[in-house]
């Protein structure tokens, strides 16, 4: 009997079978060899949503691999994807902005992007409801301006100016993208010139004026020490009090990241004549002192660029009086209402009573802290350091 089972069961096992099922045309299977890419590229040009859908998800996955992108590059993938951008069904559009933002992140997806000049289709869906639309066509344009080329064609397709347009009403959290990406634009003079027309420092300085989130905040200073750096943008920034703005920005964090490129483009700035007498006016020379006073070895660049703001506003006989004096510095401190018992921590202060106070503080002249910052630069070998902190000093002793 156990013979019989085992025989029946390795008849059953080899028997000859029915001719299998067709496979389903909704379900992408790899072509074989050269066929792979123009297959793929003809499935997600297919006319069944489907079907479209599917080879999307497919292709965003095959996107990693650069082999594919140019396969499917010279098959017409990219012409056939940016006429997707404004598709009706919301998961197609999804997937074809992803797959144009992987496949501009590759030399030869980013080549094929230009010469079949989709940046204009491309650029329609930043108008789209879908944020995840959005993000993906920010970042595809984000990647295309990693090039000169690249940079070209985007300020020739106006994207320079319904970024600057745009970016203001946009969700934070997609802002920086829109930020790097009009800071790449204003690298060629045409791009500067549209992000001028279209008022980029006024918007940059009002952003930074309401600005809470950090990526949002670097990425906004960063384009407007940039683009000041045109004396039509600084005078721009002058009259909107941008180194008030700046100033405040400073006096808010800690983070070096931040410091970093907001004193940026506060050294900018503060090259022009009126910025060396706005400063004065903000608390501008205490909040530089204060920046130099940190210990922290990751302020190098910090201090850095505060040492050649304090060379720039030194011109000024009245700022070069404040920093060469003892000055005073504003400073918070939180004190608890008297007789109140309730709330109180294990040393005794009262969290929910406690109340800031705004005391001025005696603080001293600049001199010895750029003299102390020149010497350990001089000792730690560092000569860029050393140097500015030399300028810097010469400017505040600097006497008529």
């Amino acid at each position: 009997q156990e013979l019989t089972r085992i025989m029946s069961d390795n008849f059953t096992r080899h028997e000859s079978k029915s001719n299998v099922q067709p496979t389903p045309k909704t379900v992408i299977v790899e072509a074989y060899g050269l066929r792979k890419c123009p297959r793929l590229v003809e499935q997600v040009a297919d006319d069944d949503i489907d079907v479209r859908k599917n080879a999307l998800a497919v292709l965003c996955d095959e996107f990693k691999n650069p082999y594919v992108i140019h396969g499917c590059t010279e098959n017409g993938i990219i012409k056939v994807l940016s006429a997707m951008i404004v598709d009706p069904d919301h998961i197609t559009r999804v997937r074809a902005s992803k797959a144009l933002s992987l496949a501009a992140e590759d030399a030869l997806g980013l080549e094929a992007i230009l010469l079949d000049e989709a940046v204009t289709e491309i650029l329609q869906g930043m108008n789209d409801d879908s944020q995840e639309v959005r993000r993906n066509v920010y970042e595809c344009l984000n990647h295309c301006t990693r090039t000169t080329k690249g940079v070209e064609a985007c300020v020739a397709a106006g994207v320079t100016v319904e970024f600057v347009s745009a970016v203001m009403a946009e969700e934070d959290s997609l802002k920086p993208i829109i930020l790097r990406t009009i800071h790449n634009t204003c690298k060629i003079d045409s791009g500067l010139q549209d992000a001028l027309k279209t008022q980029a420092v006024c918007t940059l300085i009002d952003m930074l004026r309401g600005a809470t989130d950090g990526e949002v905040i670097i990425q906004a200073a960063k384009a407007l020490g940039f683009i000041c750096f045109s004396d039509v943008a600084k005078g721009e920034a002058i009259q909107e009090k941008g180194i008030e703005v700046l100033i405040s920005q400073i006096k808010k964090t800690d983070v070096e990241k931040l410091k970093k490129e907001l004193t940026f483009a506060l050294m900018v700035v503060t090259s022009t004549d009126e910025g060396k007498q706005q400063i004065t006016q903000c608390d501008g020379v205490s909040t530089l002192i204060r920046l130099l006073q940190s210990s922290d070895p990751k302020d190098r660049l910090v201090k850095l660029n505060v040492l050649k703001v304090i060379s720039n506003i030194a011109i000024n006989p009245e700022a070069r009086a404040d920093l060469a004096k003892n000055t005073f510095v504003e400073t918070e401190v939180v004190e608890s209402k008297e007789g109140e018992e309730e709330g109180k921590d294990e040393e005794g202060k009262s969290e929910e009573g406690a109340s800031a106070v705004s005391r001025k503080t005696p603080h001293a002249s600049c001199v010895p802290l750029i003299q102390a910052l020149q010497s350990a630069a001089e000792e730690e070998g560092d000569s860029l350091t050393a140097k500015h902190a030399k300028i810097a000093l010469g400017a505040v002793q600097w006497t008529p």
